[in-house]
């Protein structure tokens, strides 16, 4: 049976709000976003989040939960590529840290979520990902994947501090490069385990990293202020 053109709307809508609440709710938190910008956000009319959501609350736990899934289906996903066990140790960690590392730089608002709303999420997710993925190592899987999630997570996490140290994660080449330094790390104390590729340089910066403008929201109507008239 056809789609019928309505309910592709509905459910482009639908995802629509849901990127477009992710987005904010990352950025801004909980309590500064309404449904009515995440609908403008959206592209959308000011009451559909609520029609189809009916809380911001209720949008909000969708969101999280839909970030922790997220990393979920990775687990799920690297725990079949390596069913055969076909792999070496070297393109088992390669491969995770790959994947890891690309998922988390292309969702920076699934970071920023999962940081703030841990409360939220039943288990550890991101954790669980990386346990499964390198299961295969043996007993040394926990601490490859502590050292990965470390390493992966961190930058991502606390920007300014990563910047502060000179690697910047809002770099174009930041997955790339950062990944050898991942690989070198994990690799540490285990001559089984080595980098996939030369150890590059993530670029540096010369001085303290430039401030940067705190985010607005679109089409912000700043309010002038009032000024106090003068007692005669």
């Amino acid at each position: 049976m056809a789609v019928q053109p309505r309910q592709r709307d509905a459910e482009r809508s639908r995802a629509a709000i849901l990127d477009a609440a992710e987005r904010l709710f990352s950025q801004y938190g909980y309590e500064a976003v309404t449904l009515a910008q995440i609908g403008a956000a959206a592209g959308v009319s000011r009451g559909t989040p609520g029609y189809f959501f009916g809380t911001k609350e209720a949008l909000y736990r969708l969101v999280v939960e839909q970030a922790a899934t997220t990393l979920r289906m990775l687990a799920e996903t690297l725990r079949v590529r390596d069913a055969a066990g076909s792999r070496s140790p070297e393109a088992l960690v390669a491969d995770t840290v790959d994947a890891f590392l690309g998922l988390l730089t292309s969702r920076r608002s699934l970071v920023r979520l999962l940081d703030r709303e841990a409360g939220l999420i039943e288990g550890e997710p991101h954790v669980d990902a990386l346990r499964i993925a390198f299961a295969p190592l043996g007993p040394q899987a926990d601490r490859v994947a502590l050292t990965a999630l470390a390493m992966c997570w961190f930058p991502l996490s606390h920007p300014g501090a990563a910047r502060a140290l000179g690697v910047d994660p809002d770099s174009p080449e930041f997955a790339e490069v950062w990944r050898t330094h991942v690989l070198a790390a994990v690799a540490l104390g285990d001559a089984s385990v080595v980098p996939a590729r030369p150890l590059a340089q993530v670029p540096l910066h010369d001085g303290p990293p430039a401030a940067k403008p705190r985010p607005e929201w679109p089409d912000a109507v700043k309010k002038k202020k009032k000024k106090k008239k003068k007692r005669e």
